[in-house]
């Protein structure tokens, strides 16, 4: 068998096998009893008819060649891109000249194939990257700390009020449209916090001003978008009777209250009011962290030539894909109902997917050349403690754990993991 392969553009390669008369013969061989396996004659066996007489009956070796073909493609391209370590990552094109195929003749085919993609480094070491320095303001530390207030809030009862913006309003309600009551629009005891946009536009606001006790016609209109056929667009008027008028209230700050929060090493309102600029701060700070190896690997990726086939990049958006068909199975949804409430279709979210797809697999491919070109490799002992912690994420022993995964790929992004952690600790930060 010769194999010869030639580099074509766009990140694929041309594979030319070619079989001798002797080696395509045994597939002829081989094709010729699969063919009579099937093949029955009356006063014959299954299987047991000679060929001589099939050929007389048939009137050629047109169907015995073809599963020859088939058999001899199948049999020798891998074994040739094995041997060439061409790195195929889809299927075949397949051509051959079908003029060419005879039994006792050679057999000649070549198959075009993308293969991962050939990468050309920029730099890739000591990366510049301006980064501000992370404060905390006074103005969001105020605004956090009144949250955590907000949190602990309770609900007391309005004596004598009426309705205002973050009231909680239990009161009955009936929807008519044209007159009608219509299906859903009905409720009694319904609670409600005015201004939480719950209900549809100008609903809540002509509630305002409302006194316990009180009965009010509010007239609205459905959204056009409005989720029910029936009703978008469609001017309502809902007939409301208020029965409470409730309204938060906020603990103050003190050192009572942080107390009551059971926050190890935090006592007073000063170390409560710290706890939370610090944590603040560590969470802008992980963010900046993010944003700066983001935007690192984004640079390394511009400076590096590389032409991402797209055959990788609708793997990559199949494997997305996937997840997303995952999550939406733990909400009970189906892909197209998990998709729908985007206001996308599956063909819609697939090219939503592109651009983040070839990213992605950008990112990958340049990783790997530098894993490649550092001869970055895990140590025996680093690759077991990663399986190790692993294993406990997922619960498993380790000895499960190694039998369910494919350990090389495992080890390749390890690898690539090492690389960054390589690039962003030899990047200038300024």
């Amino acid at each position: 068998m010769k194999i010869a392969v030639k580099k074509l553009e766009g990140s694929q390669a041309e594979v030319k096998v070619t079989l001798t008369k002797e080696e395509f013969s045994k597939y002829y061989d081989e094709a010729f009893d699969k063919v009579l396996a099937d093949y029955q004659v009356e006063g014959f066996r299954k299987g047991k008819v000679p060929r001589n007489i099939y050929l007389n009956r048939v009137g050629s070796d047109a169907l015995v060649l073809e599963e020859a073909v088939n058999l001899s493609i199948n049999g020798t391209y891998f074994e040739a891109i094995q041997e060439k370590k061409v790195r195929a990552v889809n299927y075949p094109k397949v051509d051959f000249d079908p003029n060419q195929v005879k039994k006792n003749g050679g057999f000649t085919y070549t198959a075009v194939v993308d293969v991962y993609p050939e990468v050309e480094l920029g730099e890739y070491f000591g990366i510049e990257y301006k980064e501000e320095k992370q404060e905390v303001s006074k103005e969001e530390l105020e605004r956090v700390l009144r949250q955590e207030r907000e949190r602990k809030a309770v609900l007391v009862l309005k004596e004598d009020g009426c309705i205002e913006l973050g009231n909680t309003v239990v009161f009955d309600f009936e929807g008519f449209v044209d007159g009608v009551a219509f299906e859903g629009g009905k409720a009694e005891n319904y609670a409600l916090e005015i201004g939480s946009g719950q209900f549809i536009p100008g609903f809540e606001e002509q509630m305002l001003g409302m006194k316990e006790g009180e009965e009010r016609e509010l007239n609205v209109k459905f959204p056009d978008e409005y989720h029910s056929e029936n009703l978008k667009g469609k001017d309502a008027i809902f007939k409301v009777k208020v029965h409470e008028i409730k309204e938060k209230q906020i603990p103050e700050l003190n050192d009572e209250f942080v107390l009551e929060l059971e926050l190890e090493g935090v006592k007073t309102k000063e170390e409560y009011e710290k706890h939370v600029e610090a944590e603040l701060l560590k969470g802008k700070e992980a963010e900046a962290k993010r944003a700066r190896e983001k935007a690192i690997i984004q640079t390394i990726c511009d400076n590096a030539k590389v032409d991402i086939p797209e055959s990788l990049i609708d793997m990559r958006k199949s494997q997305m894909i996937r997840q997303v068909e995952s999550q939406a199975k733990q909400y009970g949804l189906s892909l197209e109902q998990f998709l729908s409430f985007q206001g996308l279709d599956l063909e819609q979210y697939k090219e939503v997917l592109t651009e983040p797809a070839k990213a992605s697999v950008t990112e990958e491919v340049v990783l790997d050349a530098i894993v490649s070109k550092e001869k970055i490799k895990l140590t025996k002992k680093e690759l077991e403690a990663e399986i190790k912690k692993l294993a406990e994420h997922y619960q498993m022993e380790v000895e499960e754990f190694k039998s369910k995964i494919d350990l090389q790929e495992l080890e390749s992004y390890l690898a690539i993991d090492k690389a960054k952690a390589l690039v962003f600790e030899k990047a200038i930060i300024k």
